[in-house]
């Protein structure tokens, strides 16, 4: 039993996708590809995680289906926060880099914008969900 479990941002993804309903080894590579992770990496993850006894893997005809087992079920919520927490890490490094993320978003075709957009309101919504739960005290 993983109590506390360490986990990489491939590994993360891989969890994150595995949770979503991917079954496949091309379902997940096709996913992650489209983020730019290498194939190698994702090879990479998936044997750790198979290390570790997070997933599974196993041949249904000519495909190899990847699985969560009862353990990587557990650790879900731990992928997804660390990579909330990648996400947020990003959006403050991100800062200094407008002139680059202005040129790229300005060279996008309007339905990337129309979801990128909706994207955004949807994690703005949460940030200010869990915003408003904070209270500030005066300190004397």
């Amino acid at each position: 039993m993983f109590y506390l479990t360490r986990l990489g941002t491939v590994q993360s993804l891989v969890i994150a996708i595995l949770r979503d309903g991917a079954r496949s080894f091309e379902d997940v590579v096709r996913s992650l590809s489209m983020l730019s992770v290498p194939k190698s990496s994702i090879y990479t993850a998936i044997d750790e995680l198979t290390r570790r006894g997070l997933v599974r893997k196993k041949s249904v005809g000519n495909e190899i289906v990847i699985e969560l087992t009862e353990e990587g079920s557990r650790v879900v919520s731990t992928a997804l926060t660390n990579l909330v927490r990648r996400i947020v890490e990003s959006i403050i490094l991100a800062k200094p880099l407008r002139d680059v993320v202005e040129e790229v978003v300005e060279n996008l075709d309007p339905d990337t914008l129309r979801a990128l957009e909706e994207s955004l309101r949807m994690l703005l919504e949460i940030v200010e969900k869990h915003s408003k739960r904070w209270r500030r005290v005066a300190v004397e």
